[in-house]
């Protein structure tokens, strides 16, 4: 083939190269025209109105404040007052002991307490004239009586009939003894039988028995007159302190233990009506009563609960967050409650209170939370009752920010390429649309504020596809979507 057959065979073959450019740019360029036109089928129109950031979770409505009442002390039950259901007043008595042994201690303290506050009157009270003239005569009394134990005491140490009576014992017994010293010499010596010399023993052991008769009455007479002697000493003693107190007036020791007295009886009076109180379960608030865990008759047990009371006006929601949504919620914030029980019921309320430690669940961080229903909310709507019951569940959003008066549009109508945010604004004409960098603002998962490059009223492209997060089809540039490197 010479040279130019080559040339010919090159021509042909770039003509033919240009033809299926040409051919290629026009199918690209009709399938680009074709994907605009799909994509522009989903629009949206950016409007004016506040944007929610929320964070969401489950959980169950419970009563805000709820108590299990138990006994101090365990004991026979005497009488429950209420039933399940029954709506109390703070105060209320729900369940009763038997209390007739404490209701006897209280008396038995009352009447001690009354003593000892008599005690301190009189001890304050003093002496009045009829008391002294009392106590003096008190004190003669108890002189005279002493005055006479004195002469008994005197007369039992100089008694003759017993002094008589000791002197002939004890003569008889010296004569006794004499005549056994005679005998015995005659009968050693041959003089006299041992008959004589045992006779004279007899009569001795006699004479010595009655020498310590005699002894022993003269001692008991004695002894009793100075056992006589000492009471009235001591009785003429105490009349004269009576009388000298008196006479100086209430002594600051006496009136110290006097009170003291006193405050110990009421402390124990006020003990033993506190153990009478306790044996009254009562309402701690005003509630309804839902469990009752004892019957009459019955022993109920010492810190056992006999029965629950809940708030049933002031209700909550339990949830708990993760580390990451947890970060974002704070005591206070708003929170929107929805109920699966409730379709189209909307309830208000705020987080109430977040756990400051985690509650580590198979390797999972949690945080309990509890969230604070609004009363006004939950018990009535439009005048009508919304029938919210504890046990239901809730669906909650915690509004962590927002922003008012924004201009909103859908998060995925905001594409991305090279950093750049920008939509895709249907023209003045509504047959094509234009590419508009734009500015975001807040946003949440479903929408997005723009700051800056759209106005209220414009239409704008939206993305439908599976993947909507902005790392995927919403990264793509406008060139990538439309087949440009």
């Amino acid at each position: 083939m010479n040279r130019k057959r080559w040339i010919i065979v090159a021509a042909v073959v770039a003509v033919i190269c240009v033809v299926i450019a040409a051919v290629n740019l026009w199918q690209g360029i009709a399938a680009r025209r074709d994907l605009l036109a799909e994509l522009a089928q989903e629009t949206a129109t950016a409007e004016y109105g506040t944007l929610l950031v929320t964070v969401s979770a489950s959980g169950g409505i419970v009563p805000e404040t709820e108590i299990g009442l138990a006994f101090a002390a365990g004991g026979q039950v005497e009488d429950v007052l209420v039933e399940e259901g029954d709506h109390v007043q703070a105060g209320d008595p729900l369940v009763r002991l038997d209390s007739s042994e404490l209701q006897l201690q209280v008396t038995q303290a009352e009447i001690a307490l009354r003593q000892a506050e008599i005690q301190l009157e009189e001890i304050l009270e003093g002496a009045d004239a009829d008391r002294i003239a009392r106590a003096r005569d008190l004190r003669d009394q108890a002189a005279a009586s002493l005055e006479l134990a004195q002469i008994s005491y005197d007369a039992a140490l100089d008694s003759a009939a017993a002094n008589e009576m000791l002197e002939r014992a004890q003569q008889a017994y010296d004569d006794a003894q004499g005549q056994a010293n005679y005998w015995y010499d005659k009968w050693t010596n041959g003089e006299a039988d041992y008959w004589y010399y045992q006779n004279a023993l007899d009569r001795l052991e006699d004479a010595e028995l009655a020498l310590r008769r005699a002894q022993q009455a003269a001692d008991q007479q004695l002894q009793a007159a100075s056992l006589e002697l000492e009471r009235a000493q001591a009785s003429y003693r105490q009349a004269q302190n009576d009388l000298e107190s008196l006479l100086a007036g209430a002594d600051e020791r006496d009136v110290e233990r006097a009170q003291l007295q006193v405050d110990q009886a009421q402390a124990s009076l006020d003990q033993t009506l506190l153990r009478l109180e306790k044996a009254t379960l009562r309402a701690p608030f005003t509630g309804t009563v839902t469990a009752i865990n004892v019957q009459v008759a019955e022993m109920a047990g010492a810190g056992q609960p006999a029965v629950v009371v809940s708030d049933l006006d002031a209700l909550a929601v339990d949830i708990v967050l993760d580390e990451e949504d947890v970060a974002l919620v704070a005591v206070g914030q708003d929170v929107v409650i929805t109920l699966d029980a409730i379709p189209g019921l909307e309830l208000t309320g705020k987080v109430a209170y977040i756990a400051p430690v985690a509650d580590t669940r198979s390797g999972v961080v949690l945080y309990p939370v509890t969230i604070s229903v609004d009363s006004g909310s939950a018990a009535s709507q439009n005048g009508e009752e919304t029938g919210v019951r504890s046990g239901m569940t809730a669906d909650i959003e915690v509004i962590v920010d927002f922003q008012e008066h924004a201009l909103v549009i859908p998060l995925r109508a905001v594409r991305s390429d090279n950093g750049t945010d920008y939509v895709l604004r249907q023209t003045a004409d509504g047959r094509g649309f234009d590419q508009v960098d734009v500015t975001l603002g807040l946003m949440n998962d479903t929408q997005v504020e723009i700051t800056n490059g759209l106005a209220e009223g414009d239409v704008v492209s939206v993305v439908a596809l599976p993947d909507q997060s902005r790392d995927g089809f919403f990264g793509m540039g406008f060139g990538q979507m439309f087949g440009n490197d």
